[in-house]
């Protein structure tokens, strides 16, 4: 109502104006044409002088123009001001409606799960082993009486067994080189002989014990090749979480399986500034030690030299000979033996 009482009254108030005007304009005329009869009857009379009909109908329209702009912007602003209010409005009812969705879909998952909770946690590692213990916790809502619950992950089977309070739990050996890889498991309720399953994310959590690679910094690059050669150049270094566990740090250049050159990235940033032979590509290979003794190696870069040169930036894949090297991080032994990939 207000926009619409708002639109009415623009071109009220426009012909208000021009009223206005043509009234002004009237009462001057009359009043000019009386000084000029005035002036015709009695040649000594004394007038003073007053602007031409002309020039005063353009100092009204004039000040006619100034006021319907003044009063045009003010509606404008009013008009501004209504709309910033009902946006504010809306967006207020937008949240509201949010929120309840949102506590309408929390109150749907509620009901349709068998358990108030679950949780799991690594508790412990053994390297020399090869051991990590993962411990599950699971609370079945109280209108199962005594039921059988159990954890489908990897292709086993994982009972949990409950305790005086209800409360249902396993600890679990795992292997932290070789775990599945899928990040999902099922969680499962029998009771009466029928079993009820749910699906939950479920990814035991290693990195604790390891240093991560965050991935292989390059700068300032640029690559010249001739038949012949290849001169690389820019500034290399990298990121690890859990710094403290990390030990020594390598890239590698590998053309056909054969180390080309070792740059220590252990403490800075290197600058690479050389030439290599043009007859193959290039991997970027990361290599670093952990307290355990452990090597890491993880594929990080590429160049191409079929035509075309491609540094691959953080977090992208690269599908190479039917190989998809996404940063793995896989893990030997001293001696070279492979344990597995750290996920």
């Amino acid at each position: 109502m207000v926009g619409q009482t708002t639109i009415v009254l623009g071109p009220v108030v426009l012909l208000l104006l021009l009223g206005i005007a043509a009234l002004a304009i009237w009462l001057y005329n009359r009043y000019y044409r009386k000084r000029i009869n005035r002036i015709l009857e009695d040649e000594n009379a004394v007038v003073a002088p007053s602007p031409a009909p002309h020039i005063a109908w353009k100092v009204i329209l004039v000040l006619v123009f100034i006021v319907a702009f003044c009063v045009w912007e003010s509606n404008k602003n009013e008009e501004l001001r209504q709309l910033q209010q009902r946006c504010e409005s809306m967006s207020y009812v937008v949240n509201r409606t949010w929120d309840t969705v949102r506590r309408m879909d929390a109150r749907v998952q509620e009901m349709q799960t068998n358990f108030v909770s679950f949780d799991y946690e690594t508790e412990s590692l053994n390297v020399d082993d090869r051991t990590m213990v993962v411990r599950f916790t699971a609370v079945p809502k109280e209108e199962y009486l005594d039921p059988t619950v159990s954890l489908r992950y990897g292709g086993d089977t994982i009972p949990l067994i409950p305790d005086e309070d209800g409360v249902y739990t396993a600890s679990v050996s795992m292997n932290p080189f070789q775990l599945p890889e899928t990040y999902y498991a099922t969680l499962c309720l029998t009771e009466d002989g029928r079993t009820r399953t749910e699906e939950i994310y479920l990814h035991p959590y290693v990195w604790n014990y390891f240093p991560k690679n965050e991935g292989l910094n390059v700068s300032d690059v640029s690559v010249q090749q001739n038949k012949t050669t290849l001169k690389l150049s820019g500034n290399l270094s990298v990121n690890f979480s859990n710094l403290n566990l990390l030990r020594n740090v390598h890239l590698l250049l590998k053309q056909h399986d054969q180390i080309i050159d070792d740059l220590d990235l252990t403490y800075e940033v290197v600058r690479l500034e050389k030439e290599y032979p043009n007859n193959a590509a290039i991997f970027f290979v990361l290599q670093w030690e952990d307290r355990y003794g452990l090597k890491h190696e993880s594929v990080q870069n590429l160049i191409d030299l079929g035509g075309t040169e491609i540094i691959l930036p953080y977090g992208d894949e690269l599908g190479f000979d039917g190989v998809d090297w996404c940063y793995r991080d896989i893990v030997y032994t001293a001696d070279g033996t492979l344990l597995g990939e750290l996920r």
